[in-house]
């Protein structure tokens, strides 16, 4: 499994490598705004990246379409504090890459069966013959295991090591599991912005043999998350990375999980 970078640049919090071909700007820190766009352009000129790809607040959006960027996702409203909205801003060195191709049919299709769904948000029992449960340090080696045989390349790095996996669970990305006799099936995760007051829940990955007639898993997930006991001064906004087939789905919806408060 091949993975890229993840660094900072001055305060901000970045991502790049041979395996996206990209630099994507994960975190902005309000002290980098004048001078984030430069580096990050240079950094895609050196290593001849085709994409480079944002996420920032409301307050940097302009300054990014001015450079160049155009808008690829709108997360409204509040995603950063429950402040201002979240913009998801693109530019192409290499103008082929623009070009969806044959995805662009498959995204319409997904976005479209997203929408159509009359079913309100809301809690759910988990499907019939199986645990969903949240993960803890001693089902890291399981979790590898599933992500090594679910992606064969990941933007992150790495996930399939079960040493960095028990990392970020100290770190405050919270892990959820479907056990099937025991056997860890399919997982998904949460990735807490304490200071943005925003989640990105992903990662999602169904085992092989557990996908078609099993059912999607994604969905009992996502209701799990949405069903927490988190009060409002505790909540966070749940929003969209990428979407494609089952295995790796991810969900876009204002939802309420439970925070874990670190210190230090």
């Amino acid at each position: 499994m091949t993975s890229d970078t993840v660094t900072r640049l001055g305060s901000s919090v970045i991502q790049h490598g041979p395996c996206n071909a990209r630099v994507y700007l994960m975190k902005l820190a309000v002290e980098d705004t004048d001078t984030i766009i430069p580096e990050i352009e240079a950094l895609a000129d050196r290593y001849g990246y085709s994409k480079l790809f944002a996420k920032v607040p409301a307050s940097a959006k302009d300054r990014f379409c001015a450079a160049g960027y155009r808008v690829e996702a709108h997360v409204p409203p509040g995603m950063f504090s429950g402040v201002e909205d979240g913009w998801f801003l693109a530019r192409y060195p290499d103008s082929s890459r623009a070009d969806p191709g044959d995805a662009a049919p498959l995204t319409t299709d997904l976005l479209g069966s997203a929408k159509s769904r009359p079913e309100p948000c809301g809690n759910s029992s988990a499907v019939s013959g199986v645990v969903i449960e949240e993960a803890d340090r001693k089902d890291s080696d399981a979790l590898a295991g599933l992500y090594v045989d679910v992606f064969e390349t990941y933007p992150f790095p790495p996930i399939h090591d079960p040493a960095w996996l028990r990392e970020t669970m100290d770190d405050g990305i919270r892990y959820f599991v479907v056990r099937a006799e025991g056997r860890v099936v399919a997982a998904s995760s949460a990735e807490v912005d304490v200071t943005g007051l925003n989640a990105e829940m992903s990662d999602f990955a169904t085992h092989p043999e557990y996908r078609g007639g099993w059912g999607g898993f994604a969905r009992p997930f996502w209701r799990r998350w949405r069903g927490g006991d988190a009060t409002l001064r505790d909540t966070h906004r749940v929003y969209h990375r990428t979407g494609s087939l089952l295995s790796r789905q991810h969900h876009l919806c204002p939802c309420r999980i439970p925070v874990r408060r670190h210190s230090g």
